[in-house]
């Protein structure tokens, strides 16, 4: 059985039988692939399983040595350059397993980040899912209502210092609630943090 690789822009295709049966990244591969007899279709599977793994391995290992990831933001990166379901999660399985990636550190780094910028937690699940993190796994950083109002009296003393002023007028008070309102603050909690202030 004579296995193919054909270039399709940024793509590698794995041609067997004029059938494409796999497509990966370009840059990752374009050295490991090349045209090749094997004895059958599942000996083919075999070796590119493993090729895979270690091509994804390896990109991985230099992703996480420039800087931290969650997995999922790492589940992201390999989905991005078409590596299988299959291996990436045996990559994030072993990753975890050697405490490469740890999910809960992460996240509370990034929550407490992002807090100590004057985030909503509006703003904070935005940013969690363009990352590919769920919002239910940062639920509990909020469940804690002072973790929320640190942020509300950080962004007031920083931004919003108009709000703390009794010589503001009206209008100016009015626009910096509307300002921390489109932010993602609820009203309730802007109340309760002013009268904290004043």
């Amino acid at each position: 059985m004579t296995v193919l690789v054909g270039e399709k822009g940024s793509v590698l295709e794995v041609i067997c039988d004029d059938e494409t049966i796999h497509t990966c990244d370009k840059k990752l591969f374009s050295r490991k692939l090349s045209k090749r007899e094997y004895a059958s279709k599942e000996e083919f599977e075999e070796q590119f399983f493993e090729l895979e793994y270690k091509v994804a391995f390896a990109f991985s290992l230099r992703k996480i040595a420039l800087k931290s990831f969650h997995s999922q933001e790492l589940k992201q990166l390999l989905q991005k350059r078409l590596i299988r379901e299959v291996t990436i999660q045996r990559l994030l399985t072993y990753f975890s397993e050697k405490k490469w990636l740890q999910d809960d550190e992460w996240l509370e780094f990034f929550v407490d980040k992002l807090i100590k910028q004057g985030k909503s937690a509006h703003e904070i699940f935005h940013k969690a899912k363009a990352r590919g993190i769920a919002k239910t796994a940062l639920v509990p950083f909020f469940q804690n209502k002072n973790k929320v109002k640190e942020a509300l009296l950080l962004l007031i003393t920083k931004r919003y210092p108009q709000l703390l002023d009794k010589k503001s007028t009206l209008s100016i008070r009015q626009k910096a609630v509307a300002a921390l309102i489109r932010k993602g603050f609820p009203v309730d909690e802007i109340r309760s943090a002013l009268s904290e202030c004043t």
